[in-house]
């Protein structure tokens, strides 16, 4: 079974609607928390209206910084966050990339990746760290974009099925977690060339830092291969 190593990098939505709705939601929970039993306590009612309009006065200016959080964190969810480049290889050849803008849109970025799977005949086992996070995410966004996978794309696959093979979970067991980066360093796989991690991947596309954030997701897959490499004593 050809084994195809993929890392994936995301961004928060660009959706127009769900931008509005989510500021709208962060002006809005302001304006009806709760207010604090330290006003609330406060002798007369003179003192206890000013501190609390300048209370709501400060949630308010804050709703903004909640409402880029939750922005931000739709990077994480395949429903709503976007691709912004794929990377992957197969077996021991060389590693390819889809980058938004570069090759066009999500559609096409999707497309690209997908004729080449449409290339091997064979199932195949995807290989990635936290790699059942990017199959959800390749899945939702497939649906999402109306582009059908050639592959099946094994997001509701049991882990005992051999379809994938999550090189986290394979470390740190079902319920555990180690980063990337920390993997390598136990394993004497070499991280210094990179410059940016994931955390920080919208802060650099926000930046015009598409090479580097490419290049970040083409080493991730070099690094996976080695860490697979080194798991199953290949």
């Amino acid at each position: 079974m050809p084994r195809l190593y993929i890392d994936i990098e995301t961004i928060p939505t660009t959706r127009d609607d769900v931008l509005e709705r989510l500021r709208r939601q962060a002006s809005a929970d302001a304006m009806v928390a709760p207010v604090p039993g330290s006003i609330r306590k406060l002798k007369t009612p003179e003192l206890r209206k000013t501190r609390e309009q300048e209370w709501r006065g400060s949630l308010k200016e804050g709703a903004a910084d909640t409402a880029e959080e939750a922005i931000h964190r739709t990077a994480l969810d395949g429903g709503y966050g976007e691709l912004a480049c794929i990377c992957w290889a197969f077996d021991d050849g060389e590693i390819h990339d889809a980058v938004r803008g570069r090759d066009g849109g999500e559609v096409m970025l999707l497309h690209k990746f997908f004729a080449d799977l449409r290339g091997t005949m064979h199932a195949i086992k995807w290989v990635g760290h936290n790699v059942e996070f990017d199959l959800r995410f390749l899945h939702h966004r497939s649906i999402i974009n109306g582009v059908r996978s050639p592959q099946h794309i094994p997001a509701n696959d049991a882990p005992w099925k051999g379809t994938y093979y999550d090189t986290m979970r394979e470390w740190s067991g079902l319920r555990g977690t180690v980063k990337l980066t920390v993997l390598c360093d136990m394993l004497g796989i070499d991280i210094s060339e990179d410059d940016i991690d994931g955390s920080e991947v919208w802060q650099a596309w926000q930046q015009g830092r598409i090479v580097d954030i490419v290049d970040h997701c083409r080493a991730d897959v070099e690094r996976v291969r080695e860490i697979y490499r080194r798991m199953t004593w290949r």
